[in-house]
């Protein structure tokens, strides 16, 4: 194989392994958050860390505040 074509497959690979690292990063996140909480949660590439309220509320952990955690 030609070593510029080694070196184009080992960058892909490694940008590959980052992206996926942070999504697996951004999913442990929620998980923790939620647990923390006493919530329920629900992660999604495309809708981020949605939690569920005791009442049943559904609100995304980056539009939650402090003064709504009944």
């Amino acid at each position: 194989m030609d070593e510029d074509l080694k070196v184009v497959l080992l960058f892909i690979l490694l940008i590959v392994m980052v992206i996926l690292g942070i999504l697996v990063l951004s999913q442990l996140e929620c998980t923790s958050k939620a647990k923390a909480l006493g919530y329920k949660c629900e992660w999604g590439i495309l809708q981020g860390c949605v939690l569920e309220k005791p009442n049943g509320n559904k609100v995304l952990l980056e539009n939650l505040r402090y003064n709504d955690l009944d």
